[in-house]
């Protein structure tokens, strides 16, 4: 982040501090009902808030702490917090400082894509297209992917001698699973999309498409979770080495011998 914005220690009232869900996550207000219940003001610490050039204070990092500041009583809305106050920042800057604060919390990595995407982070953007030109969108609504992590780990390549060709994988990947399973909801969850990305990933050019899309459409995918699970429970290991059988078992079903796949499971270990 270029330093271009200036920083001070100021009391805020409470009930002024704004927030941007535009990267913002939203409250956890179970979390929020509970800590309140045992408020304590000492233990406060201080919010990062972005002083806008609207004169309104913007929320970085301490949302829910202010929430349960506010659920205190109407008091709270006019009671000062301490605050380090930023001035200067764009929102894609308040996003990645929002990620950067962030980074050893519990924040569900759906959420810090979201504030990726606000930041205007170039792999974010990327992985949002790619995903996009193939029929689907990233989100939290109905009919809606959350798996953030699967593409970003098949984005980032799932080998690091692999990691250039990660971006095409990815393409590749909503690709089959958009010709096999289609666009409408429900949609297979992230292990499935992982399992089908280091299967291509791992096979690449010694895969036939039409046929991987043809066998998967067969199959379906919820029958590939079923197969994942009898899998995992007979050899172990991660859920997304177990999608990965899944998916070569399909394929491998009605090929003559020499065109099937060798099964690379046990290699595959380092990476899942």
């Amino acid at each position: 982040m270029k330093k271009d914005f200036a920083t001070k220690f100021a009391q805020v009232a409470a009930g002024s501090i704004d927030v941007d869900y535009s990267y913002q996550r939203p409250i956890d207000k179970w979390f929020v009902k509970k800590n309140a219940e045992e408020f304590d003001p000492d233990a406060f610490g201080v919010i990062h808030v972005s002083h806008r050039a609207d004169g309104k204070f913007y929320v970085i990092d301490g949302n829910h702490r202010v929430k349960m500041a506010l659920a205190q009583g109407d008091d709270w809305k006019r009671q000062n917090v301490p605050c380090l106050v930023y001035t200067g920042l764009t929102v894609p800057q308040e996003a990645q400082l929002f990620r950067k604060l962030n980074r050893s919390h519990q924040v569900r990595a759906f959420f810090r894509f979201r504030a990726a995407l606000a930041e205007k982070d170039p792999d974010a953007l990327a992985i949002h297209s790619i995903v996009k030109e193939n029929g689907f969108v990233i989100g939290s609504g109905t009919g809606q992917l959350r798996c953030v992590t699967a593409f970003e780990r098949i984005y980032a390549g799932l080998r690091a001698v692999n990691a250039a060709a990660g971006p095409e994988n990815l393409r590749r990947t909503m690709r089959v699973v958009a010709n096999a399973f289609g666009h409408d909801a429900p949609h297979p969850d992230g292990s499935v999309i992982l399992g089908i990305g280091m299967f291509l990933e791992r096979y690449h050019e010694r895969i036939d498409e039409g046929w991987l899309t043809e066998k998967l459409a067969h199959c379906g995918w919820r029958r590939l979770v079923g197969r994942a699970f009898d899998i995992r429970k007979k050899e172990g290991g991660s859920t997304a080495l177990a999608m990965f059988n899944a998916v070569l078992q399909s394929y491998n079903a009605g090929r003559r011998p020499k065109d099937k796949l060798n099964s690379l499971y046990g290699d595959l270990r380092e990476v899942a």
